[in-house]
């Protein structure tokens, strides 16, 4: 019976024909066929230690000051809306279902 290819095996396949760019060779090396390596090749692959890692940073200093929302104490009644933009909230769902 033949073995299965699960997911370390194709970041393995990957990264070794990402070294040798040969499908022949990476087949060698794992113990698979040729045709189950190509199968499973990633176009443009970048190994995991070649990636660009980047870092979020949770400051919120580096945000500018807004001056509407500045004091704001209940962030729910921004969400209320006028009776204006209600009407052209229906208009809009009248054009919408024509």
């Amino acid at each position: 019976m033949a073995k299965r290819v699960t997911q370390e095996d194709i970041e393995i396949f990957n990264n070794l024909y990402y070294k040798n760019h040969n499908y022949s060779e990476t087949a060698r090396i794992t113990g698979f066929s040729a045709t189950t390596v190509k199968k499973y090749i990633i176009p443009n692959y970048t190994p995991r230690e070649q990636l660009e890692v980047k870092v979020f940073s949770s400051e919120i200093s580096s945000l500018p000051d807004y001056e509407p929302f500045k004091n704001v104490v209940n962030w729910g009644e921004l969400c209320v809306l006028t009776d204006e933009e209600e009407a052209e909230i229906c208009l809009l769902w009248e054009e919408l279902s024509l």
